[in-house]
């Protein structure tokens, strides 16, 4: 199974650049995306074209928010997915945050955004990725999302842009 992993759009919509992320994706099986949609119409668009777990983040309007949770664990190919937006929970950092939301549940892996900030390590046995923003990089050199294979291999690569 092939999953992209996406976050933070930030994006009022835009049916173009949207278009450019989901071109990238039309090989993918499922999307997670780790909250901060801003604009309903860009989750109702993702979900109307692949399956979609996600998540809300700070910065979604409050009917995202009457609609997603906070933090979900979903399974995918028998892997525990751990899905928060990085904003809640205990910690300094933002990946330690995520770490905490979900110190009491077994997961496999935990993919999270909040601070655009591309990440793929392991902590404590635990795969942890952050897609970065394929539409607001801040002060990262390029815009990024991530590919997530699930199968006989984990393979997780973070794919980046110099244009979102």
């Amino acid at each position: 199974m092939i999953i992209g992993v996406i976050g933070d759009t930030h994006l009022k919509y835009d049916d173009t650049k949207l278009d450019n992320l989901l071109h990238q994706l039309e090989d993918v099986d499922h999307i997670i995306h780790v909250g901060d949609f801003n604009d309903r119409r860009i989750y109702e668009r993702i979900r109307s074209v692949k399956p979609l777990s996600a998540v809300c983040g700070n910065n979604d309007d409050s009917f995202l928010k009457s609609i997603l949770k906070d933090s979900q664990i979903t399974t995918l190919e028998n892997m525990k997915i751990g899905i928060t937006h990085g904003h809640m929970g205990k910690g300094k950092t933002t990946p330690e945050r995520a770490l905490s939301i979900f110190e009491h549940q077994k997961v496999d892996i935990i993919v999270f955004g909040h601070s655009h900030q591309p990440m793929i390590q392991t902590r404590q046995g635990i795969l942890m990725l952050n897609p970065g923003s394929f539409f607001r990089k801040r002060r990262e050199k390029y815009y990024s999302y991530i590919v997530l294979e699930l199968g006989a291999r984990i393979n997780a690569q973070l794919l980046l842009q110099e244009e979102g």
